[in-house]
């Protein structure tokens, strides 16, 4: 009897072997799915969460220059407060030597402290002001590259640094803004940039105030 119900037992035993691996497989294969669908859930959470691609920008838009505005008020009349004190405390005779090495006039001690104090905000503000300009000629300049036709890239790229053969497109922008930065391109642009600034600001006169401009400026 053992004999004849051997051959059962060991197909069953057999098949359960074989089958282990497979329903490993599926085990794992379903734990991945579960860990899938959950994370896609959380994906779809966040994303419902968060506000349209448009309305996002826009707020950023909005929020971003107010921030920036208020942090520098702030550095500012901390910095014009340390340097008020710091001038309080000097001797007036070495005070009145600091305003006139900047092309002020001497008058009494606190006068003194508050137009040097404004004189050197000034300063900073037309600083920051030639920065700006700065950033905004180099990325226009770059912007301008990267727009332009890969052929007449290619050619420009050629005419101005003399390289030549397979580069890719960044890499002849910005050998082209290297060349432009040692040509005085950056300076060039700057006083192009003023030059219409002011041109705007005079267009935008009325003929009595134009005429005493140009009285004033003997032209």
């Amino acid at each position: 009897a053992f004999e004849a119900s051997s051959g059962p037992i060991r197909a069953v035993a057999f098949s359960a072997s074989a089958m282990a691996p497979v329903m490993k497989r599926s085990f794992k294969a379903a734990a991945g799915a579960a860990k899938r669908a959950k994370k896609e859930a959380k994906a779809a959470e966040a994303s419902a969460a968060k506000p349209a691609a448009g309305e996002e920008v826009e707020a950023s838009k909005e929020e971003a220059p107010e921030d920036q505005q208020e942090a520098l008020a702030r550095q500012e009349e901390a910095t014009a407060a340390a340097r008020r004190k710091e001038l309080k405390a000097m001797a007036v005779e070495s005070l009145g030597g600091l305003l006139e090495q900047r092309g002020l006039a001497r008058g009494k001690k606190l006068d003194m402290v508050e137009a040097l104090v404004a004189h050197e905000a000034a300063g900073r503000a037309e600083e920051r002001q030639r920065a700006a300009r700065l950033r905004e000629v180099v990325v226009k300049k770059k912007e301008e590259l990267e727009a332009m036709p890969a052929g007449e890239l290619r050619d420009l790229c050629s005419t101005e640094t003399g390289a030549r053969g397979q580069l890719t497109k960044q890499a002849r922008v910005e050998m082209l803004m290297k060349a432009w930065q040692e040509a005085d391109g950056v300076d060039r642009a700057l006083a192009a940039m003023v030059r219409d600034e002011r041109e705007g600001q005079l267009n935008a006169l009325d003929k009595e105030a134009l005429r005493a401009c140009c009285e004033r400026s003997g032209v």
